[in-house]
């Protein structure tokens, strides 16, 4: 997997690298067979794509994005496209709006504008993470769970996302123990 220096060192000021990209690679693709396999969780579907998206400006001050994607679970060919899109349009709409995540930033299923990404700081500018594949909420729980589970977010963090989603967090909240209860946990690799 190749990814981009930008991704490593916004990561790294979270105290991570490239082997966190290949961990949270790794456990998004080992979970999605027990997400698929949980009728509440996989709705019907089979998996999605995970993107890892970061703006900015360049060293000019012009607006810039930087995008790293990868596909989780067993992608259905008739939507592969469409996942990649929306797992794209969610953080880059964020991150425009100058919102923390895109279940509140001009969300509207009925043009194409679904929750599924959220930035991994407090601030619209810097790096955001998206999935697009499961129902929508589910897409929401899964990068978070993910997340969490390889060290990315911490617990408190895990709080303030779901509570930053609004009227809909005890139902993020509610879906996230029964993905803990069953997905595996992540173990570490040496």
């Amino acid at each position: 997997m190749i990814v981009n220096g930008s991704w490593l060192g916004e990561l790294g000021r979270f105290g991570y690298s490239e082997h966190t990209i290949t961990q949270l690679f790794a456990y998004g693709n080992r979970i999605a067979w027990p997400v698929v396999q949980h009728k509440e969780l996989g709705g019907g579907r089979t998996g999605g794509v995970w993107t890892f998206y970061q703006s900015g400006e360049d060293y000019t001050g012009l607006p810039m994005a930087i995008s790293t994607q990868f596909p989780v679970g067993d992608l259905n060919p008739q939507k592969q496209y469409r996942s990649y899109m929306l797992s794209l349009e969610k953080p880059s709409r964020g991150a425009r709006l100058g919102a923390l995540n895109s279940y509140v930033a001009d969300r509207d299923p009925e043009a194409g504008r679904y929750g599924g990404a959220m930035t991994l700081s407090k601030s619209s500018k810097g790096l955001w993470a998206s999935f697009s594949g499961w129902p929508e909420l589910v897409d929401i729980v899964f990068v978070v769970f993910v997340l969490q589970g390889v060290k990315v977010l911490t617990d408190q963090r895990v709080d303030e996302i779901f509570a930053d989603h609004g009227e809909v967090a005890s139902e993020l909240k509610r879906l996230f123990m029964i993905m803990t209860e069953v997905c595996p946990k992540w173990q570490p690799s040496v």
